[in-house]
């Protein structure tokens, strides 16, 4: 084979690469996001990096699920979903602070611990019909500007239906997730660690290396 025809093979199979990749980062078709926070957050989100917006409107629009209280930076949240989904609770707000605590979040009496970035993961328990209710507390209080809960404040759930992203079900994101949990370290949904298959969809575009959420009871 002439060195331009290997050379073109190698592009292409690059090109193939690159493509699988993207579209292994989009939420699944069984995913659903939705949005939560300060009372002026009214723009469109992006949260798996492929170029759609997968929160419209903000605070707006009708996947939005809780307005938080503007003095004290608390209120519930209610989560569409069914038994058996996960629920992702993602912090988005204050990247300035990543070793801290930003808020809470309490389902059924546990309060789990939300960092910048780091989603926690909830698995809907039995009970469940329509709606899982979280009681959220913003807990920063010190870092950069203060930390403060204000009403730019913007955070983001994800739901995966079945409790597994489609793509891992089908191992379309080839990284072994869905026989492995390669993606990352993962332990029973209600510790509070980050599912393999929501962290393939929803954080290889930002590159997150490692995962840690913490729950206290």
């Amino acid at each position: 084979m002439k060195i331009k025809n290997i050379l073109a093979a190698i592009a292409a199979s690059a090109v193939a690469v690159s493509a699988m990749a993207v579209s292994a980062s989009a939420l699944a078709d069984n995913q659903k996001a939705y949005g939560f926070g300060g009372a002026q957050v009214n723009w469109d989100v992006d949260l798996d990096g492929d170029e759609d917006n997968d929160v419209i409107g903000g605070v707006n629009g009708d996947q939005w699920i809780g307005t938080l209280d503007s003095a004290t930076g608390s209120g519930t949240i209610k989560i569409p979903c069914t038994a058996g989904d996960t629920v992702e609770i993602i912090c988005q707000s204050w990247d300035s602070i990543t070793d801290k605590v930003i808020f809470t979040a309490t389902v059924d009496g546990t309060s789990y611990d939300c960092y910048y970035n780091q989603p926690v993961s909830i698995t809907v328990p039995d009970s469940v019909v329509s709606t899982l209710e979280a009681q959220i507390q913003w807990a920063v209080t010190d870092g950069a500007s203060d930390g403060t809960f204000n009403d730019w404040c913007g955070n983001y759930v994800i739901v995966t239906t079945g409790g597994a992203s489609a793509a891992a079900d089908t191992g379309t994101a080839d990284t072994g997730a869905a026989d492995t949990g390669a993606a990352d370290t993962t332990t029973s949904p209600t510790t509070g660690n980050v599912p393999a298959a929501v962290m393939v969809s929803v954080m290889a575009v930002a590159g997150t290396a490692a995962v840690i959420s913490r729950k206290r009871k």
